[in-house]
């Protein structure tokens, strides 16, 4: 038998707030997008001033980190080492973006079970650099919150 682990609304939620107390130490308004291990939005918000392309921005973030199990920077990262552009469209495979900004959400590894990815952050807003600063440190301040 094979469970799943995933956010669930209360936990999507705490880390979507946890996102806009990040963006605002930094100042900056942002769309946040939170979505599970399949890339489906579990919610979705955008705070004041952000521009209105940021929530898609940040759903397709959140989509490219949740459904390659990778920071959607793995692959901008790769099609600019590489030089091989064509590979910046591999994300949307899933709907998702090769930009900076979407980060994975993985449990730690615990008794009898391995880390598993429960979902996904996406952040859009500020530049690509600050989305994913903001995205980390959210996550970071989440996963403490456990």
């Amino acid at each position: 038998m094979y469970s799943l682990l995933s956010l669930g609304l209360d936990d999507a939620r705490l880390l979507a707030d946890a996102t806009v107390q990040a963006s605002r130490r930094i100042g900056i308004s942002v769309a946040v997008a939170v979505v599970d291990p399949g890339g489906q939005v579990v919610v979705l918000h955008r705070m004041d001033g952000t521009q209105p392309a940021g929530v898609d921005l940040a759903v397709a973030k959140a989509r490219t980190a949740a459904g390659f199990r990778k920071p959607s920077k793995h692959f901008e990262d790769i099609a600019s080492a590489a030089d091989r552009q064509g590979l910046l469209g591999l994300p949307a495979v899933v709907g998702g973006l090769a930009v900076e900004g979407g980060v994975p959400v993985w449990l730690p590894e615990a008794e009898g079970r391995l880390a598993v990815c429960v979902g996904a952050l996406g952040v859009s807003g500020g530049t690509s650099t600050e989305d994913a600063e903001v995205a980390a440190e959210a996550i970071e301040a989440f996963l403490k919150g456990l």
